[in-house]
């Protein structure tokens, strides 16, 4: 399958290109946009309010419910990355006792290969 996605990895990003403007490798594509979906607040696009997951609301928190992230998680991706189901898109949430606070700590896989790590 032929797609065409814009290039949107950041220079501190592994394997950076400054100069490639697109992506054409479907599991590339699949990865950005698991994280846009991450990064994005819900309500910050303009033409659909419900995407994003949202987890910038939990830096602050110190107790959190693991289910709902993992639930909003696979939602979000059945809803916006229409190739999960090829590539066995999943997530795996769990928390780590902080100093302060206990941390999220978020792994997406593919293939049950882990593909993207989060810390929050």
């Amino acid at each position: 399958m032929a797609i065409s996605e814009i290039y949107n990895k950041l220079p501190t990003d592994d394997y950076f290109d400054d100069t490639r403007l697109e992506v054409k490798d479907e599991i590339e594509a699949l990865i950005s946009k698991v994280k846009m979906i991450i990064l994005t607040r819900k309500g910050d696009v303009l033409a659909d309010p419900e995407f994003g997951v949202d987890l910038e609301q939990f830096i602050f928190e110190t107790f959190f419910d693991r289910a709902a992230i993992y639930n909003e998680l696979n939602s979000q991706f059945a809803r916006y990355v229409p190739e999960a189901g090829r590539y066995n898109l999943s997530s795996v949430v769990n928390t780590t006792k902080g100093e302060f606070k206990d941390n999220i700590v978020i792994d997406i896989l593919i293939n049950q290969e882990r593909v993207l790590g989060f810390v929050i």
